[in-house]
């Protein structure tokens, strides 16, 4: 919940993390979840004339320049597949991600077991989610059900905003 906090931030003030993975959720010491790295992020705003994306993020007094379409940047076993793919992104690429790092957590083991770079790469693009139960068999079916729809290969199957995949997992 806390991380889809710190994503609704992010979101609202037009910022894609795009690198979100385990590594990159910290805890504090008094329970304090920071989410890390912003090193790839970039800003997303859209025209109501042309869907376009601006070309820069700029993080307090740093500025990172925005990545060409087409390239791949990214933890590959974290991305969704419209990332893994090259393609644009937006927030629903790091409610994807978020979706991987609670499977995850709950499966007790990595969702993408592959070792091989493009192979793993083809597997993230076809976005092949196992159920969770399969995995786990005492997860209760609302968990299972948000869990698909968190992994959804399409951006419009999933959670639209943090706050609505806050919302089902509250």
């Amino acid at each position: 919940l806390k991380v889809c906090d710190a994503l609704m931030l992010a979101h609202q003030k037009g910022v894609i993390h795009r690198d979100l993975k385990p590594a990159n959720i910290m805890l504090g010491e008094y329970n304090e979840v920071y989410v890390m790295d912003w090193g790839i992020a970039r800003t997303f705003v859209h025209t109501p004339e042309a869907n376009t994306q601006s070309e820069q993020v700029s993080l307090g007094s740093v500025n990172y320049l925005q990545s060409e379409q087409g390239q791949i940047v990214g933890t590959p076993r974290y991305m969704s597949p419209e990332q893994a793919w090259g393609d644009q992104v937006d927030a629903r690429s790091d409610l994807f991600s978020l979706g991987i790092c609670l499977y995850e957590m709950l499966a007790g083991e990595m969702l993408y077991h592959e070792e091989d770079g493009l192979a793993l790469l083809e597997q993230v693009r076809r976005a092949e989610v196992p159920p969770l139960s399969a995995v786990r068999a005492d997860v209760p079916p609302q968990l299972e059900q948000m869990m698909r729809k968190a992994l959804a290969p399409e951006p419009h199957q999933r959670f639209q905003s943090a706050q609505d995949m806050y919302g089902a997992l509250a």
